[in-house]
């Protein structure tokens, strides 16, 4: 795929509720790139408004974006219930609207992001990225390019 070819959305949501530095620059830094690559992309920190609910900012986004990305960082993970608790209450919404969601990891071992997995359906291997690997970020994009849905077997 060329350059500026996609007109997907992407929404990439990671811990920007507790001004983490370390998370905000992965996020800028994978924004670049999905955006070098021909997509749209935004976070969650230029969308959210003050005093919203996390889970209520994903609910509204879904409407208006492709792909849902939870990136989930060294300074994140020790929040994992948290997103397990997001993913939770989302994955009926995400699997009735065939929305892709990834998660992707930095510096996590997937051993470590793992547990996100029991109990929801709609997360496949396939939904896991560990940006870590060599060519992670490429895989990524592999992904976002899926027209495999990702989030159900069909």
């Amino acid at each position: 795929m060329a350059h500026g070819e996609n007109n997907a959305k992407v929404i990439i949501f990671y811990d920007s509720g507790d001004d983490n530095e370390t998370s905000k620059s992965e996020a800028k830094q994978l924004r670049f790139f999905i955006e070098k690559n021909g997509y749209t992309c935004q976070t969650d920190d230029e969308i959210r408004i003050p005093g919203t609910e996390v889970i209520q900012t994903i609910h509204n986004s879904i409407n208006h974006n492709d792909r849902i990305i939870i990136l989930i960082t060294d300074q994140s993970a020790s929040k994992g219930w948290f997103t397990f608790a997001v993913l939770s209450a989302l994955e009926n919404i995400i699997v009735e609207n065939r929305m892709r969601l990834l998660v992707a990891y930095k510096g996590n071992r997937r051993e470590d992001v793992g547990f996100l997995k029991t109990g929801l359906l709609s997360l496949t291997p396939k939904t896991f990225v560990d940006l870590n690997e060599w060519q992670g970020y490429d895989r990524l994009l592999k992904q976002l390019q899926s027209k495999y849905d990702l989030s159900i077997h069909t």
